[in-house]
Parts: C-alpha cells; sequence; structure tokens
C-alpha cells in the first residue's frame, strides 16, 4: 500500500492522534526534506488524499518563494487549491467540499 511505498521511499510517519476530516475520515501525515528539486512523483492504485506543506516561513522572510515556501503543486490532470497557511478547522477542499482539518498536528501548523 502507500504507507509501505512512502516508508521504503525515505518518508518518515508523523504522530497525528485524532487528526481527520469534519466528516471523521482519519488523516496520515508523512514527511520528507526535499534540498532540491521541483518535482516528485508518487504511483498509486490507491486513494490518497494529497497536499504539500512547507515549513513555517519567517516573518521575516520577504519573498515566501525564496524562503522555502510551497509555490503551488500540480499533477493527476486536476486543479490544485493555491497556497494558505494551516490553521486548526482550515477547509481541506475550499471550493469542492465543506471539509474541515481537525486536531491538526503542531509540526503542521502555520505551514
Amino acid at each position: 500500500g502507500i504507507d509501505a511505498m512512502l516508508s521504503n521511499d525515505g518518508w518518515a510517519p508523523v504522530a497525528a492522534p485524532g487528526f481527520q476530516r469534519s466528516d471523521g475520515w482519519t488523516l496520515h501525515v508523512w514527511k520528507r526534506y526535499f534540498g532540491s528539486g521541483s518535482t516528485y512523483l508518487i504511483k498509486t492504485t490507491e486513494l490518497m488524499v494529497g497536499g504539500v506543506i512547507s515549513s513555517k516561513v519567517s516573518s521575516e522572510c520577504k519573498a515566501a518563494a525564496t524562503c522555502g515556501a510551497v509555490a503551488g503543486s500540480s499533477g493527476m490532470g486536476i486543479p490544485w487549491n493555491s497556497p494558505a497557511t494551516v490553521k486548526e478547522g482550515i477547509l481541506s477542499q475550499p471550493g469542492q467540499r465543506d471539509y474541515k482539518l481537525q486536531n491538526v498536528p503542531a509540526e503542521l501548523i502555520g505551514g
């Protein structure tokens, strides 16, 4: 499954007790550091909810795109939402569904 694939490709699970969408769908969090490059390919035949979260950008940074912030995401032949700062209760699929993220792990807040 996807968990084994990520684990075997340098990803590490993040403890996220109670992290879920407001409809009760449990969410798992994985992390990996990318020091260079601009793309990463995941091939799966399973259902996967995907997103990209960068580290919190310092308030001293003048241009987020040059400070390690995510500038955007693309793929799978679908439109992706614009980057937004993660916080408790943020919509997980703005413009499509009213699902909100609940019990967001502290490691994701502000990213």
